[in-house]
């Protein structure tokens, strides 16, 4: 009886042996284990309309047979809900900001003229592009976004005469008002002339607009009906790059002093003095 339990247990010890062997079999390299992906981003600067994301706010996701799909953070935190990816192996994702067209088709080149959205909300281009990768055993896929535009930001003080800042309004001319911001490579790129007028301005005003060559911009800025004028002479203006311009009105005229580096990367500096126009 003795020898019959010892037989026994050790066939009870091979049998658990195999069991685990094969469940170990099962889950060999051989066999691809699926882990659904998760999505999250940060913005690597400073927001036109604030320092974080906003409510609602929607990317779209591309890596191969999962082409523009769209992807919502519901609370501004950052994390993004939308349809399911299962990672195998490595895969590298793009996404872009906002989202655009339709899921499951690519967004391709979006262009657009931005004088469209300044009586509504420059977030909407404030275009942004980014990559990440995600495996089966790495399944966070982070994306840090870039800006693709490039900004102008403006600081209307009260100079000589105490001229009153606190209202006003100014046309810029001779700028690319005209684009295309490609999704899939996150490449921004003025094309056409226009000018960008803002009315009610309280002494600062920034302008999200597309990166281009230098050019000089005519600057008119109207106070209690008065027109002063001067040009701007703009550097190449870069992605992610804003250039701040400081306008002293003066009685006699504009004086324009720039440009601090404020929000995103590091712009250039000009100074330039103006009177007001006949």
């Amino acid at each position: 009886m003795r020898k019959k339990s010892f037989l026994l247990a050790m066939f009870a010890v091979g049998f658990a042996a195999c069991f685990q062997s094969c469940r170990n079999d099962d889950s060999s390299p051989n066999v691809s284990e699926k882990v659904p992906a998760t999505f999250s981003a940060s913005i690597s600067s400073t927001r036109a309309s604030g320092t974080s994301w906003e409510a609602s706010d929607e990317i779209g996701i591309t890596t191969d047979n999962f082409v523009n799909q769209e992807f919502a953070t519901e609370k501004g935190d950052g994390t993004f809900s939308g349809s399911s990816y299962y990672l195998t192996g490595n895969t590298t994702f793009s996404a872009y900001y906002p989202f655009q067209g339709e899921k499951g088709t690519s967004a391709g080149k979006i262009t657009t003229d931005i004088t469209s959205y300044y009586e509504s909300n420059q977030k909407n281009i404030d275009y942004m592009f980014a990559t990440a990768s995600g495996t089966a055993a790495k399944p966070a896929v982070t994306f840090t976004f870039s800006h693709a535009m490039s900004m102008i930001k403006l600081n209307f003080v009260s100079g000589t005469g105490g001229t009153d800042v606190s209202s006003l309004s100014y046309t810029i001319s001779n700028i690319k008002t005209g684009g295309t911001f490609d999704t899939t490579t996150g490449t921004a790129t003025g094309a056409t002339d226009g000018s960008l007028e803002m009315d009610n301005i309280n002494a600062t005003s920034s302008l999200i607009i597309w990166p281009q060559a230098a050019t000089s911009a005519k600057l008119d800025v109207t106070i209690g009906g008065v027109v002063y004028s001067t040009t701007l002479s703009l550097p190449a203006l870069a992605a992610s790059t804003v250039y701040t311009y400081n306008v002293t009105v003066n009685q006699t005229g504009l004086q324009v002093s720039g440009a601090t580096i404020t929000g995103w990367t590091a712009g250039t500096s000009t100074d330039v003095s103006a009177s007001a126009s006949n």
